[in-house]
């Protein structure tokens, strides 16, 4: 994981990102040139869109578990 620094419409976000978004980053000139990027922001909502339906998984999966103990 690497540690990211993007700027967009005066929001700095740090985040910690894989090699794959990293290399996607590098692609496209390294951050310099992306802290503005609208494709940086389109891949940054859909990494959000993947997180949201991983997270309704452990939602699942907890309430599986939670309900496995009490029997």
């Amino acid at each position: 994981m690497k540690k990211v620094k993007i700027v967009f419409l005066n929001e700095t976000f740090n985040l910690k990102v894989d090699e794959e978004f990293w290399n996607f980053l590098e692609k496209r000139g390294g951050l310099e040139g992306l802290n503005r990027s609208e494709e940086v922001l389109n891949r940054l909502l859909e990494l959000e869109g993947e997180l949201f339906e991983i997270e309704k998984e452990v939602k699942k999966l907890r309430a599986k578990i939670e309900k496995l103990i009490k029997n």
